[in-house]
């Protein structure tokens, strides 16, 4: 005969007692949840492998394993509460429950039922029948289970929560036949003897509910805690009436009632490795915190003993099992009626001048960290900072800065401060800092609160004093980007329209002013009544605007593009006169007419149309700068007058050369200082007459001079909106080209000594752009000035042009070779290489050109080469109605 084997829970009598101590285990095991025992002497911890069975009195020994055959971790693990079969366990792994006796040498795993349909979420033995087990899942079903034959467990009812799965399940305990579970935000209290529908429903919360505990000392007390930050207190008597509540910060998986009086512990979901435990008679703060973990807590449980000693059993994702062990000081204040509580808290702040020994992990430590900071702010607060208010029931402060009283500034503590959990700031005024200011000091303050709380340490003083130093450092207001201040008498000339009806509001989509040309403002609105009336007349009044801004007379759309004499002739081959519509009527009236004014609002602009008439290129380089400080003194820019004044120094001959250029302080660092100036204020015009006089040499001007003028300016399109400006008119094109032809200079010009070379294309882009300013300005001969200081792609070979296309539906631009060997793509083919669009659609037909074609160099347009011979033979206009003449 074979002998029994021993009992894995059989009892010592050399065990050793850990109640009081504070205990750390690493585990190296993947564990999700944690139980002990009724007899308070093993944990079980369930992971994916299986169930760990750990002596908590002798955690040095061996963990023992109960594996399990299933893919799913397990979720769920929970003792029979009754000493008779406290050797019994049930978890859950997905849609399975499985019962395990630890004492059954024959197999420790009994059974395993799956009747959910989805996972099992939570399960809860009977404090009463022995043999009562519940379970719930997320198909809305919560199922009691009879396991008085652990290998045979029989379901002997089942509740329907029809609209929500259940998340918890629990018995009450002091009435053997009620239950409560949780779906979603809504708690349902059950009783087994009416399975058909809750006797009581509680809308708890407004988020999904992650725990729910009933009272150890009253029988319809219940406890839920949510995703929503809460945790709430009902009688379930009275399912309506909430009776309290705790709100802390994070999100709470756990709360549960303490064995011992009117106690609960917390457990947050995220955000937070530190459990609390309140005491229900003073919910304003915890009465004990226990820090030390280095990650989330995911499951803890309670080890009472026969002599009534407690210990919070906690498991992380560090994979640490911590025992923290329960002072009486502690259980005898939570049995502490609350009158006798005030008593013992008063008797208490007395004694607080004593020698007081201070609990390892006694969360006071936090507490008292933050009463001392703001015994300490208001004692000696830093230089520069004013204290307007401090609470500490609230965790908050209230701050401003000497000599700006418009900033106030609202600093909340979080509970867990400054364990690894960071103040919150909030301007309590709208601060007179620009939103980038304001944006960057919330972000510095929040960057000091973050690095000082990751070590556990406080941080209101460094927080005040980065706010103090960024004060003073940091200019009041937001500073415009040009002019640096805007007149005074357009300040005093923009009226305030009260808004008395809705007719002086502009509508939408019909109203508005928008940019276009240089210097140009649109204003538009239709007009169904007067146009001295609200939005139309504000618009339409020259007084509105500073007085040196000019009003174009006013027009009317509806009779703009149908008056012949705004088609004039052109070089570009327009019609020159074009008769109106047939079905167009006449304006009256009473017809809803769309006025547009125009304004001059060139003073805004970092250009001036002054400027670009006066400044000159030709000459020496003295001449040149002479002439352009004199147009700049004109103009009353002070500012350019310095700057051309300091280039006539600096391009002096007998100092110019790459040692001093690239060495002295007035060289290559200067002008790139003064570059980034201009940039930053968008003078494109400055900047592009700058670079352009210091491609100069003053060395040897003349062959410069003469090197320039050998290079033909780049074709540019003329209607080409490169400065970002809106045109009126203008008409879409099938192509988009740009040929440069330049001539074979003889000598190639040296590189200039005092602009980075670099950044030449940059420099080009400025004198491109500004060259298009001029354009617009009619400034030709400037424009042809600017343009000659445009140096060609030194890819292209003497000889030779280049061709560039654009798709003019996704934009794809390609580079041709030689025009002998043209083709519109590398492929040999006529069609876009990334979008496959043609490059061509007929005018006539509008078929896609796969063979010959014909268009016309002026507007664009095209088609097959037989369709275009057959329309202009007896046509002289372009077949789009362009109104070019092809």
């Amino acid at each position: 005969m074979n002998s029994p084997s021993p009992n894995p829970l059989a009892s010592s009598n050399n065990t050793t007692n850990t109640f009081q101590q504070n205990i750390s285990i690493h585990i190296k095991k993947a564990v999700n949840t944690i139980a002990v025992d009724c007899t308070g002497k093993y944990a079980v911890l369930g992971g994916k492998k299986g169930l760990y069975i750990l002596d908590l009195d002798e955690p040095n020994d061996p963990i023992k394993t109960l594996p399990q055959q299933s893919k799913w971790e397990v979720n769920v693990v929970e003792w029979n509460p009754h000493p008779a079969r406290s050797s019994v366990i049930a978890s859950t792994a997905n849609q399975n429950t499985m019962i395990w006796d630890v004492n059954d040498a024959n197999g420790q795993l009994q059974a395993s039922v799956s009747v959910h349909q989805r996972a099992v979420s939570d399960l809860s033995w009977s404090l009463f029948d022995v043999n009562m087990l519940a379970t719930c899942s997320a198909d809305t079903f919560v199922n009691l289970w009879d396991v008085r034959d652990p290998r045979k467990p029989i379901k002997r009812e089942s509740f329907c929560g029809w609209t929500a799965g259940a998340t918890q399940v629990k018995w009450n305990r002091f009435n053997p036949m009620t239950l409560a579970s949780a779906h979603n935000g809504e708690v349902r209290i059950w009783d087994i003897r009416k399975v058909t529908t809750p006797i009581t429903f509680i809308t708890a919360h407004m988020a999904k509910i992650y725990g729910i505990d009933w009272s150890h000392t009253s029988e319809h007390a219940l406890v839920t805690c949510s995703e929503d930050k809460h945790v709430k207190f009902w009688d379930v008597t009275m399912p309506r009436v909430g009776q309290g509540s705790l709100q802390s910060g994070v999100p709470v998986l756990r709360a549960k009632y303490t064995p011992f009086g009117r106690g609960l512990v917390t457990m947050a979901q995220r955000g937070d490795f530190t459990l609390r435990l309140w005491n229900l008679n003073d919910e304003n703060t915890p009465l004990r915190q226990y820090p030390g973990h280095s990650d989330i807590i995911t499951a803890f449980d309670w080890r009472v003993n026969a002599k009534k000693e407690y210990q919070l059993v906690t498991w992380s994702k560090d994979q640490t099992l911590r025992l923290w062990a329960i002072e009486p000081s502690v259980v005898e204040i939570c049995n502490l009626p609350p009158k006798a509580l005030n008593l013992e808290k008063n008797r208490s702040s007395r004694s607080s001048t004593t020698n007081t020994p201070v609990e390892p992990f006694s969360p006071t430590l936090e507490l008292k960290e933050l009463s001392q900071e703001f015994r300490l702010l208001e004692k000696r607060a830093p230089n520069g900072i004013i204290v307007e208010e401090v609470s500490e029931a609230e965790r908050s402060c209230v701050v401003t800065v000497a000599g700006k009283p418009s900033l106030k500034l609202k600093i909340t503590f979080p509970f867990m401060y400054p364990r690894n959990a960071a103040p919150s700031f909030h301007f309590l005024t709208t601060p007179t800092l620009a939103p980038m200011n304001q944006s960057k000091l919330a972000q510095i303050l929040t960057d000091t609160a973050n690095r000082n709380v990751e070590l556990n340490k406080p941080c209101l003083h460094q927080c005040l004093d980065e706010l103090v130093a960024y004060m003073k450092d940091s200019p009041e207001e937001e500073e415009p980007l040009f002019p640096p201040s805007p007149p005074a008498a357009f300040q005093s000339a923009l009226p305030t329209i009260p808004i008395v009806n809705t007719e002086n509001i502009p509508p939408p989509r019909r109203s508005g002013a928008i940019f276009g040309g240089v210097g140009k403002l649109f204003c538009f609105g239709i007009s169904t009544k007067t146009q001295n009336s609200g939005f139309y007349s504000y618009m339409g009044n020259v007084g509105n605007f500073p007085s040196n801004l000019i009003e174009e007379p006013a027009f009317s759309i509806s009779t703009y593009f149908y008056s012949p004499q705004n088609y004039r002739s052109d070089t570009r081959g327009l019609s020159k006169s074009m008769s109106a519509p047939v079905d167009v009527h006449s304006p009256s009236a009473n017809s809803h007419n769309t006025i547009v004014h125009v304004k001059d609002v060139s003073y805004y602009f970092p250009f001036d149309e002054r400027l670009g008439t006066e400044y000159v290129l030709t000459g020496t380089i003295h001449e040149i700068c002479t002439k352009n400080a004199e147009a700049a003194q004109k103009a009353e820019r002070t500012d350019l007058v310095q700057l051309w004044n300091l280039v006539d120094i600096v391009m002096n001959s007998s100092v110019y050369n790459q040692a001093w250029a690239y060495n002295h302080p007035m060289g290559r660092k200067m002008i790139a200082s003064l570059i980034r100036q201009y940039e930053n204020l968008g003078d494109v015009q400055t900047l592009a007459m700058l670079s352009s006089v210091l491609m100069l040499n003053p060395i040897n001007f003349q062959v410069e001079k003469s090197q320039l003028s050998t290079t033909e300016p780049a074709v540019q399109d003329e209607n080409e909106n490169s400065f970002g400006f809106a045109l009126l008119g203008g008409s879409s094109r099938n192509h988009s080209k740009s040929v440069s032809l330049p001539r074979a200079p003889k000598t190639e010009p040296p590189p200039p000594l005092l602009l980075d070379s670099q950044k030449m294309t940059q420099y080009h882009t400025y004198k491109k752009i500004y060259a298009d300013i001029l354009y617009r300005w009619q400034l030709l001969g400037q424009r042809a000035e600017i343009l000659k200081f445009v140096r060609g792609d030194p890819s292209i070979l003497p000889g030779q042009a280049e061709c560039h296309l654009t798709c003019s539906r996704c934009d794809f631009q390609n580079k041709c070779g030689e025009l002998s060997s043209f083709n519109l793509t590398n492929n040999n083919s006529n069609n876009c290489p990334t979008c496959r669009s043609y490059g061509l659609r007929c005018a006539v037909c509008h078929v896609a050109v796969r063979g010959m074609s014909a268009w016309c160099e002026v507007c664009g347009h095209g088609g097959h080469t037989r369709h275009m011979r057959d329309w202009f033979s007896c046509e002289t206009q372009c077949p789009t109605g362009c109104g070019c003449e092809c």
